[in-house]
């Protein structure tokens, strides 16, 4: 599941949106949270991927790019877009 957020749901997104999603059994959870999602620290691309209990955080690649190996695609924000690579 991806998500983006807004000044609207950011909230949601981060906190009952992404439980939901576990519960339910997604196996990967991507925010996309940039400066327009409504937060004071917008955090990118962050992805989860779910674990024993709760998600946890994949790391970012040093460039910054989140690999995401269930699509086989990295995403990446490049001015305050997100883009795909293969």
């Amino acid at each position: 599941a991806v998500e983006v957020t807004s000044p609207g749901t950011r909230r949601v997104d981060l906190t009952k949106k992404m439980r939901l999603f576990y519960v339910v059994g997604v196996p990967v959870y991507v925010l996309i949270d940039l400066p327009s999602g409504g937060g004071k620290r917008p955090m990118g691309i962050v992805a989860f991927q779910a674990g024993p209990t709760e998600y946890e955080r994949l790391p970012p690649e040093p460039d910054g790019r989140v690999w995401l190996e269930v699509v086989e695609v990295f995403l990446a924000v490049e001015n305050e877009r997100v883009v795909a690579y293969d």
